[in-house]
């Protein structure tokens, strides 16, 4: 850990070194613009062909000294000059478009070396490379700052430098105070602390399709993503490094893991994940998190306990699955403050409202968190719907309000997403769109004294009808800016259309739970792996999304006939391999998904993809 205090620092009293060219002593050159080319080619060709580097392969190469380094593979002078470059003026909204520029490109460059084998964009080997690091950060924020007033500009840039060049490796914890002395018309203190400003940038649209780099504190998502589902902090039957080893190893790759308030809490506890360092720490996972609110598990316990109706229901059957609006008494009782519940390990009573939802999030400590609501079945009648919509926007603005009163000087490390309700009913939809959207912290007195929502969640329950519809409408009237997350959704065909009609990211159990039943994805759809045909069959496994060969460990290694084997033996191992190849298909078919929206070829790819699955 380092701290770097720099009193009095008098602002555009330095020239900056480091975005500057060691032959002509000014940035923006032809031959820094040639350096920019060759990163990039870089890149593309490290996020395509996963090949390693070898000129950083080597215990002698990592001990390469931090300018000859540099020299070789200069990301850092390239994020500086394409943020001097992509200044406008200094105005602060030209600086902050250009701060989100220069930090998407470090995020896809640290992305491509990891794909390379690397896990570190630049190795701190000695003390010399803290004075550059301190140097830089001076410099660089001598130059912004005193071209623009907005401190908050300058927090976004550190926050995207740290997040993005991940200088002293995955999960470490680096305070920097910086004390400076403004030339401004008045002397201001100016403390910095790292905490990664949670931020969201669209790189492409596509009608409502979008592909986008969402930035956390610990690392970047690129967007669409699929969001495994960690349930207890843990993917069944995975460890954490399967999930997140690199593509190109076989694994699965994954950027994101969402762990679930509700069992958390139950086992092992809030406290103990807090004790622990957080979820990350405590389930040794060095990426960003995410937890839900428990709203869904009071769905599942009350008004769905003993029904067929999950987040997308069958085709309606009026006795087997409509329940009047009174439903909720069998493990969940909601009322207008909250929701008691039985715990299903033991039967012992708990409550939950929004304020303990929110303080149970805050302890598990996931980047990503969820507002508390009350998710309904899409055939509870409209009055009931309506009744549970109003209540999850009462509960939203509690949950806000609680976020914020409890976050360091209102800035919070944890992004707060509120949750969109409304069943199946466009009216509803719309306005909870409209209401979630516009919500604002309050103070005592009711009036607006704080931040929005970080992003939003897509809730309730769908028939398969009017799914995409849905997601549509309320997509249409939700901020533009921020993230959408498309709560349990996980079927390729939901995942293409919930893309197609705005939605960012998804997360569902299924490619887990599918897996350890025996069901594998597969380009021409999902096959059972304990049928007959497949006792003796040697050949591949399955294919990928694109209709070749999946790359994945699992088919890679074995064949059929032996993962056959192993589900027919009920072998722990047949768990994990399954699970391997399906979390390995979902993930890397969303990635595949989000380049076709770049490649302005979503509906092609679409079209191929859907024909082939489900023939």
């Amino acid at each position: 850990m380092i701290f770097v205090h720099v009193c009095f620092y008098e602002i555009g009293q330095r020239v900056p070194e480091i975005g500057t060219d060691k032959n002509n002593g000014h940035a923006g050159n032809l031959p820094r613009r040639n350096k920019i080319k060759n990163i990039k080619k870089f890149i593309e060709g490290a996020e395509t062909t996963g090949e390693k580097d070898e000129s950083f392969s080597g215990e002698g190469q990592h001990r390469l000294a931090h300018e000859e380094m540099l020299e070789q593979y200069d990301i850092v002078n390239v994020f500086i000059d394409m943020l001097f470059a992509g200044q406008a003026d200094g105005e602060a909204d030209g600086f902050a478009r250009a701060v989100s520029s220069a930090g998407a490109f470090v995020c896809r460059a640290h992305n491509a070396r990891a794909a390379a084998g690397h896990h570190r964009v630049i190795k701190l080997a000695d003390d010399t490379t803290s004075e550059f690091f301190s140097r830089f950060v001076m410099d660089a924020l001598g130059h912004c700052l005193s071209r623009t007033k907005n401190s908050h500009s300058s927090r976004v840039f550190l926050n995207k430098f740290k997040s993005g060049t991940e200088f002293f490796g995955r999960g470490a914890n680096l305070f920097i105070y910086v004390f400076f002395y403004f030339f401004f018309g008045h002397r201001r203190l100016f403390v910095y602390n790292p905490i990664m400003a949670f931020s969201f940038e669209i790189e492409k649209r596509l009608g409502r399709a979008r592909a986008g780099i969402l930035s956390t504190s610990h690392g970047c998502i690129e967007t669409p993503a699929f969001v495994t589902v960690g349930t207890k902090a843990t993917v069944k039957s995975l460890t954490p490094e399967q999930v997140g080893g690199p593509v190109n190893s076989g694994f699965v790759g994954a950027q994101v893991v969402l762990a679930n308030t509700y069992h958390l809490y139950l086992e092992p506890g809030d406290e103990i994940i807090r004790d622990a360092g957080g979820l990350g720490k405590c389930m040794n996972w060095p990426g960003p998190t995410m937890t839900d609110s428990g709203g869904f598990q009071v769905f599942s316990l009350g008004a769905a306990f003993g029904k067929k109706v999950g987040k997308i229901s069958p085709e309606k059957n009026q006795e087997e699955i409509d329940e009047p609006a009174s439903v909720h008494e069998t493990l969940a009782k909601i009322d207008e403050d909250g929701v008691s519940f039985k715990s299903v390990i033991d039967g012992s009573s708990h409550r939950f409202t929004p304020e303990r939802s929110m303080e149970i999030q805050h302890n598990i400590g996931a980047d990503i968190i969820f507002a508390f609501d009350e998710c309904t079945s899409p055939h509870a009648e409209y009055e009931y719907q309506r009744e549970a919509m109003e209540r999850t926007h009462r509960w939203a603005q509690r949950s806000l309000n609680y976020h914020c009163a409890h976050s360091a000087g209102g800035l919070s490390e944890q992004a707060l997403f509120g949750i969109v309700q409304g069943g199946r009913h466009k009216d509803l939809r719309e306005e909870s769109a409209r209401v979630i959207g516009a919500l604002r912290a309050t103070d005592i007195d009711g009036k607006a004294a704080g931040a929005g929502f970080d992003g939003f969640g897509i809730g309730g329950s769908f028939d398969k009808e009017d799914m995409y519809s849905v997601v549509g409408w309320v997509n249409d009237i939700l901020p533009e800016d921020k993230p959408r997350h498309l709560l349990g959704i996980g079927e390729p065909a939901d995942i293409f259309g919930g893309i197609e009609n705005g939605a960012d990211m998804f997360d569902c159990v299924a490619p887990t739970r599918l897996a350890r039943n025996g069901n594998l994805y597969s380009s021409h759809g999902r096959i059972n792996i304990n049928n007959a045909k497949y006792r003796t069959d040697f050949g591949i496994i399955a294919k990928g999304p694109d209709g070749r060969k999946c790359d994945c460990y699992t088919c890679a290694h074995y064949t059929p006939a032996y993962l056959s084997h192993l589900f027919r033996s009920k072998e722990m191992l047949a768990a994990t391999l399954a699970s391997i190849h399906n979390l390995y298909f979902i993930v890397n078919l969303v990635k595949k998904i989000r380049q076709s929206i770049l490649d302005d070829t979503f509906v092609e790819f679409k079209t191929d993809f859907l024909n082939g699955y489900y023939k």
